[in-house]
């Protein structure tokens, strides 16, 4: 059954780890799946916008990329959620269905530097994601089951990877597309749901409370 009590904020004792925000996860602990909301609307469209008019040269495919340009824009909840017996799946549907629709804002896109590739020297396209829903939610799922994130705050949208040899180009680039940039910040948006994708290939679509 899920845990209600700890839905109320009746928080009892949980088991060492669950609900974490940091870059070590606990030796051992398994791969189930991540949790995400994804990004679909006029705020989509924007970013579609952005993307098509990224030359092909700029952009990095390899190690750590499946894609360039991202087809799947999404903000990433938990980065790591163990889903034992299927508990997480049963927990979040839980969460889910007393949490209200999801508001988020996004910030102007900008270039990063991106740490995770190493292979060769790469960058980011990245929105900055602004939700007090968003980070409340993950905290009831912190209280809820055992789940792990890295990022603090409601978490960043990745647009495009691109090599880090044509910033100057590519920074140019969105200096010129200032209506685009103004059309994703200034996007009010809305997620209906939120999503679990698990190791084994499945997808949980679990709807907020309406």
């Amino acid at each position: 059954m899920p845990k209600i009590r700890q839905l109320l904020g009746q928080r009892p004792p949980m088991p060492t780890g669950s609900g974490v925000m940091g870059d070590k996860v606990p030796q051992g602990t398994p791969f189930g799946g991540f949790g995400c909301v994804e990004v679909r609307g006029r705020v989509e469209k924007w970013v579609r916008e952005l993307q098509a008019g990224l030359k092909k040269e700029w952009v990095y495919e390899g190690n750590g990329a499946k894609e360039g340009l991202v087809s799947d824009l999404h903000v990433s909840v938990l980065l790591r959620v163990p889903n034992m017996h299927g508990e997480a799946v049963k927990e979040a549907t839980a969460v889910a269905s007393v949490t209200e629709p999801v508001a988020y804002k996004l910030s102007p896109p900008v270039v990063t530097q991106c740490d995770r590739i190493k292979d060769r020297p790469v960058i980011c396209i990245t929105t900055s994601v602004s939700s007090p829903d968003l980070e409340a939610f993950r905290t009831r799922c912190f209280t809820a089951f055992e789940c792990y994130t890295r990022y603090p705050g409601a978490g960043h949208i990745t647009i495009a990877y691109l090599k880090a040899e044509c910033k100057d180009e590519i920074e140019a680039y969105l200096a010129s597309i200032p209506e685009v940039l103004n059309g994703i910040s200034s996007c009010e948006s809305t997620a209906t749901h939120f999503t679990l994708r698990m190791r084994d290939g499945k997808v949980h679509q679990l709807p907020f409370s309406t």
